[in-house]
């Protein structure tokens, strides 16, 4: 027995899950293509992400409350209580990336839908959107040149193996030699040995692309024009070159100084606009851009969004509050306000001060 008049039930009732479900079936089909085993129910799927970025939890802990919770498991359409997990929890992660970010925004769209049926939210409170200008940490390894040329020269020789591509030589075992090298010369401040150790990692970095560009064909290179693209981005990037790559499998990470604080005065990390409504506290139409986070700028694009970002309300927001920085301005529907602190700290993130193994990628 469960109590009718919880939240999770009440929301259950209003959310609109053969909606979600029909929108949803092209990226999250409802039986395999083929044969194997057949896919889960969508309302289980969407029913855990709702959970887990509803209560802040990891894939792991969501799963293991799911478990225990009849509440969950009611909300996720389950009829009986439930004494094993229907799959494993790294299959959130996957079920994350085959939504993509239209498969997101669907789901915002609903959530606000919802919210208007209990009444949580009302069209009047959209009126007035505030956007939030922060910065996102990224849980990357610290770029240094050594380690961004090694992690290329393995991902083209893996990639050339995946396309059966024989390699001429793999560098198997000079390339991480070269690596602990650099890792060494930097920490005894050798900077003479360090820069002849990186150009030879360039070296054999530039021979395994122009040897996958002679002997891969049309198919294949197209195949390998991410890995290629980026290897090439590595290989000739300066200190001072500005969108430089700091994570192979992530470029969309920036090199950001945080304040004034000198125990971390820089880290990986990408820029990201929070807008919400000026009276309630829902988040409506999160999104990442490349811009300064110092600035106010992505107000236009972020307003100019699907129909599940505050401009599918009834009345579009009359104003714009941007707060960046830690200044606040307003600004007219769909123009650029700009707020700048009178001397924003960036880093330059170069091995230019010769203090230690820094990268010429960072």
């Amino acid at each position: 027995m469960i109590e009718m008049r919880h939240p999770l039930i009440q929301l259950a009732a209003l959310m609109p899950w053969e909606t979600l479900e029909r929108e949803l079936s092209s990226v999250l089909p409802p039986a395999p293509a083929g044969a194997g085993r057949p896919a889960l129910p969508l309302r289980m799927i969407i029913g855990l992400l709702y959970l887990k970025h509803a209560y802040n939890h990891s894939d792991e802990q969501v799963c293991a409350r799911w478990l225990e919770n009849p509440y969950w498991q009611f909300f996720c359409g389950e009829v009986f209580f439930q004494t094993r997990f229907p799959c494993d929890p790294s299959s959130l992660t996957r079920f994350r990336q085959r939504l993509g970010e239209a498969g997101v925004e669907e789901l915002l769209a609903q959530t606000i839908e919802a919210a208007k049926g209990l009444k949580a939210v009302r069209s009047a409170d959209l009126e007035q959107i505030i956007i939030d200008s922060t910065v996102q940490e990224k849980n990357v390894a610290y770029p240094t040149d050594s380690r961004l040329l090694e992690i290329a020269r393995h991902k083209l020789v893996k990639a050339a193996k995946a396309e059966g591509i024989t390699l001429r030589q793999s560098y198997a075992r000079i390339g991480p030699a070269l690596r602990f090298k650099a890792g060494r010369y930097a920490h005894a401040k050798q900077f003479k040995r360090l820069r002849r150790t990186l150009k030879s990692q360039r070296t054999l970095l530039g021979r395994l692309i122009r040897e996958l560009h002679r002997k891969a064909h049309a198919d294949q290179l197209q195949r390998l024009a991410t890995v290629l693209e980026r290897a090439e981005r590595l290989r000739t990037q300066k200190p001072k070159d500005k969108n430089k790559l700091y994570a192979l499998h992530a470029p969309e990470v920036e090199c950001i100084g945080f304040g004034l604080a000198p125990a971390n005065p820089t880290n990986s990390a990408s820029r990201s606009a929070l807008p919400s409504p000026q009276r309630r506290a829902w988040s409506s139409g999160p999104a990442a851009f490349r811009a300064t986070p110092m600035t106010a700028t992505p107000s236009k694009s972020i307003l100019n969004r699907p129909p599940s970002s505050p401009a599918s309300a009834p009345r579009p927001p009359s104003s714009i509050w941007v707060i960046a920085a830690g200044s606040l301005t307003t600004s007219p529907l769909f123009t650029e306000a700009s707020a700048r602190p009178s001397n924003p700290r960036r880093s330059n993130c170069s091995n230019d001060d010769r203090r230690s193994n820094r990268p010429l990628a960072t």
